[in-house]
Order: structure tokens, then sequence, then C-alpha cells
């Protein structure tokens, strides 16, 4: 994460938090583990004020200088994964977190969240204490070993190409057939345990941001009121081919037609403005003559149609986060 605060200039404190409940929500994130988080207690009991309808932030803050150097938190996802029945264990605070989840309901998963030291002299010291402290403790091997390990086996890894020292290579080399006697170097893995049921591509839903479209309402009463008088008509005349049943089902397929060619088309064009936007932005952040005064950035938080999209499909708590304003209340 490399801090807490936005990197952005303009953005509160808190709108990388924006973007993180963003992309947990978009891309169903079950669990995500974070490095360099320089979160603090308080902190993360705002992060779950803000999001805590989905998010669960389960933090380990470096215990001597919380909010500069190091932390790992895991993020999940409430709407996805279980957390009734949460193991942690904090191996070594601020560096290395073990979360033991139940997946499925029946399939134990283990997730081994690192961040490894800056400092190559401290950082062979770190994965034998690792190695050690599984050695003393009756502990699960974790399924998964994710993080910022600080180091790389190969020097084509580094750009420019360099040879990182090889103490702290050769202790993460020992220790992991100890915990993870299988790594084969993917950045990207799709995991499923061997008691998880088929799950299929799902059922179509309503867009939600098409329940007040005037245009889409208003063609749907015309095919309501055509389907009252072909009930009407039926009164004297039903048969099995032409009866209430069949007329109903003939209605809500249509129904369904009409908002799938209309969202096709009513979306493209908002991403195509929100396109535009992210465009104009990028542009704007990136010019040497743009005003990086205080006025400037506070006119930037005061036009929602200047923060990026992630901010921007945000609804409820991201007016909070930009705009630093106290909760809207909902009127009954």
């Amino acid at each position: 994460m490399r801090g807490r605060l936005s990197v952005s200039p303009g953005h509160a404190a808190s709108s990388k938090w924006t973007t993180i409940h963003a992309l947990v929500r978009n891309k169903r994130i079950g669990i995500l583990a974070l490095q360099e988080t320089h979160l603090t207690p308080p902190l993360v009991d705002d992060i779950h004020n803000l999001f805590g309808r989905r998010l669960l932030v389960i933090n380990s803050p470096n215990p001597t200088n919380p909010t500069s150097s190091a932390g790992v938190a895991f993020v999940l996802n409430r709407e996805v994964t279980s957390i009734s029945d949460l193991q942690i264990r904090e191996i070594i605070p601020g560096h290395a977190l073990l979360l033991t989840t139940s997946w499925h309901n029946s399939t134990s998963l283990s997730v081994l969240n690192v961040y490894a030291p800056n400092d190559y002299h401290q950082q062979a010291a770190f994965w034998e204490t690792l190695e050690d402290y599984w050695s003393t403790h009756t502990l699960p091997k974790p399924d998964f070993m994710m993080g910022d390990f600080n180091l790389v086996e190969d020097p084509i890894d580094h750009s420019p190409p360099r040879l990182d020292p090889q103490a702290p290579s050769a202790a993460l080399r020992d220790l992991r057939p100890s915990i993870v006697p299988t790594d084969h170097n993917l950045t990207t893995v799709k995991y499923s345990p061997l008691t998880a049921p088929f799950i299929g591509t799902g059922r179509w839903t309503w867009p939600m941001g098409l329940l007040h479209d005037d245009k889409l309402l208003s063609a749907i009463v015309d095919l309501g009121l055509q389907l009252e008088k072909d009930l009407a008509n039926l009164a004297s005349a039903r048969s099995p081919e032409a009866n209430a049943q069949r007329l109903w089902a003939h209605w809500k397929e249509r129904v369904r037609t009409l908002c799938r060619q209309h969202a096709k088309v009513t979306l493209a064009k908002i991403n195509n403005k929100i396109t535009a936007l992210e465009r104009d932005l990028t542009r704007s952040l990136n010019d040497p003559s743009m005003d990086m005064s205080d006025e400037a950035q506070k006119t930037l938080l005061e036009h929602p149609t200047l923060w990026p999209s992630s901010v921007g499909r945000q609804r409820g708590p991201t007016n909070q986060v930009c705009c630093n304003c106290p909760p809207r209340q909902k009127t009954p």
C-alpha cells in the first residue's frame, strides 16, 4: 500500500480505502492481503465506520512506529467470505500475520501475510524466525504465503537487473519446504477445494442504476397496459395456447429483453463519460503548470465530477470520505 494515505493530490486521507472498497466490491475479492498499511486501531475503527457493512479489516501494526513503518492486514469481504470462524495468529507484529478460516463450511483455508524488512541485513533473521516459529508451535501449514518479500531471487526481476544479497534468498529457500512445500512461482493462481460445490455463471439481475430510469419505466408501463388489454380479451376465449399464465411469462420476457437493451445503451454512455473524465483528470494532474495551491485542492474536493471513476461510482460512504462531511441521514 505504501502507507495509508492517498498518493493522488487533492484527495482525502481515506480515499485510498475508498479505492480498496471499490476493488473488493467490483472484483468480488474474498480475502485481500495488504502490506505496509501504517494503520492504528483508531484508523481501523474509522474504516469500519465507513465500510464495515462490507469490509472487515484485521490489522497487525508495527509495535514501535505504527503510522510510518511496516504493518500487515487482511481485508475480508463479508459478502463472500465467512467471518464467523476466524483464527488469527500474529507471528511477527507488523510483519507476519496468519489467517485461518473455513471455506464452503467444510475446508480449512490458511493464508500467511508477510512483509519482510527493507534492510537486507535483517531479512535472513526474519525468515529464520518464521521457520523457528513453525517448528516450535502447532500451526497449520499455510495454503498460501503472500506479501512483499523485499527481495528477488533472480537478477532479471530487478530493473535494471542486479543481484540481491544471497543470505536472505538462501534463508527464504530454506523456509519454503517447511511451510509452503509447493512453490509454483505464480503471480496468479485459481484455487478450488475438492469439496467445493459446482457454481455456475449465475442469473441475470436488473441493474440497480436503472431502477429509477423514467424512460425505461415508461416503456414497461406501456407493456403492462397492453398486457391488461390482452388479459381482458381472454375472458371468454381461454385455451392452452392463449391463457393468462402464458401472457404473463411472455410479458416478463419482453421486460427483461427491454431492460437488457436499455442498459447496454445507457451504461455505455456512462462508461464513455467516465473514461473521458479520467482522461481529462490524468492530463490535468500531469500538467506541469497545474495550480497545486490549497485553494485549488479545495475546489477539486468540492466538485464530485472531478473525482476518479472508482470514487464517482460509489454511493453512501464515498461522499463522507472525499468531502469529510457528516453522514447523511436516511429519510424514512
